[in-house]
């Protein structure tokens, strides 16, 4: 048992970072990327031999050890299921109907059923404790590669993840180990963590964490001391927010004096239709452009719904035609796009599982909230890494041991 699990924390830990360079070179279907998309958010989904090798031992796995006692398979079964049911449903108006295949939903949603189903074999202090120090070790990889940098310079990424989705899965990382270390090295780990974090220059998930850790000391707290740290933590939280977008040069024009003027005028001349000014609006700033970026999301979401686009690029594709270069900077939007009416109960099935786990006080609760926060402000969800994460913590169970 230990060899197997052994084996199972390494191939777990191999497809969550392992480099895209290196998955490319040794590809067996890299999709052929759209003209109109790119660069710039763009997402290479690649189907590579590590991904078969898991997919023909896990398929071994099923057959031979009929699932080990430790799994819930129930839970198991459902997923393997609904993922399938997905790919037929998302995809089958593409491949039917519309000659010109988007097929990068696809790929993307095979190898989050391959890296969630390995992951899913190890018991849970293995599995979440593997999530950290696979996190970390990725992160210290690029922050040595990279070497010393600053917001204004080079912006480090974890093997296997985006910049974005980078300083989230940092972010659970170091909510992981609040959870699950204690002593020395929790505090080593959360502040390797923080310094990552800043240097990924992804200010909204810092933000977001910093507010996640607030919350949960003040609710450490008894007594009249809460209101004082309360007013304390607030009033850092604002001094922070100033300074971190400050140090950002594409937004040398921001403050909160500016924020209502700027927001207010894009929500008054705002139209799908004017796609020169909103691209000019957009490129203002990071905060204006990330308001274009939803205005014009909900605009494609009134033309398509019911119907799922299943696919990041035909998304990016509307969104083009609305003077946005990239995806709709809402994971809830985008899963909208891209699933359709099906995007619906993944919603529902998200706020009970929150509800359920701070119910019981399950140890990955804080962290499953601030993926799920996150889902407002950012998409991330395009990278398997970060999505095969988000449903481990999801299916963790009520009481896993501590370390």
């Amino acid at each position: 048992m230990q060899a197997f699990n052994a084996f199972n924390l390494l191939l777990g830990m191999s497809l969550l970072v392992f480099p895209a360079r290196i998955l490319g070179e040794i590809s067996l279907l890299t999709l052929k990327v759209p003209d109109f998309v790119g660069e710039f958010g763009t997402v290479y989904p690649i189907y590579s031999l590590i991904d078969l090798l898991a997919s023909i031992y896990l398929v071994i796995v099923l057959i031979l050890l009929n699932i080990e006692k430790n799994i819930n398979r129930k839970l198991y079964t459902k997923f393997v299921l609904l993922s399938f049911i997905s790919i037929i449903f998302i995809t089958s108006k593409f491949l039917i109907i519309n000659s010109n295949l988007y097929l990068d939903g696809l790929i993307f949603l095979i190898r989050t059923v391959i890296i969630y189903n390995v992951w899913i074999l190890l018991p849970n202090n293995y599995r979440y404790l593997g999530i950290l120090f696979s996190i970390l070790i990725g992160g210290l990889v690029a922050l040595v590669a990279v070497g010393t940098s600053t917001f204004q310079n080079e912006r480090i990424n974890i093997p296997g993840f985006e910049i974005t989705s980078s300083s989230y899965a940092l972010g659970v990382m170091i909510l992981l180990a609040t959870s699950y270390l204690k002593g020395p090295l929790r505090g080593v780990v959360i502040v390797l963590g923080i310094l990552m974090m800043i240097v990924t220059a992804s200010r909204i998930a810092l933000l977001l964490l910093m507010g996640i850790l607030i919350i949960q000391y003040i609710n450490s707290i008894k007594g009249y001391k809460k209101i004082l740290v309360m007013l304390i933590a607030l009033s850092l939280f604002f001094g922070a927010i100033e300074i971190i977008f400050l140090m950002r040069a594409d937004d040398n024009n921001y403050s909160f004096l500016n924020i209502y003027e700027s927001l207010s005028q894009i929500l008054d001349s705002y139209s799908p239709y004017e796609k020169e000014i909103n691209q000019q609006f957009s490129y203002v700033s990071a905060l204006n452009g990330r308001l274009i970026a939803i205005l014009s999301g909900i605009d494609l979401v009134q033309v398509n719904f019911p119907w799922p686009l299943g696919s990041d690029w035909a998304v990016q594709e509307g969104l083009q035609q609305r003077g946005f270069p990239s995806h709709t900077h809402s994971g809830f939007l985008q899963l909208l796009l891209k699933n359709g009416v099906l995007a619906l109960p993944i919603f529902l099935a998200i706020i009970q599982t929150i509800r359920t786990q701070f119910q019981c006080k399950n140890i990955c609760r804080w962290a499953t909230l601030y993926i799920s926060i996150s889902l407002f402000f950012d998409y991330i969800f395009f990278v398997p890494s970060i999505m095969a994460i988000f449903l481990l913590l999801c299916s963790s169970s009520n009481e896993p041991d501590k370390f």
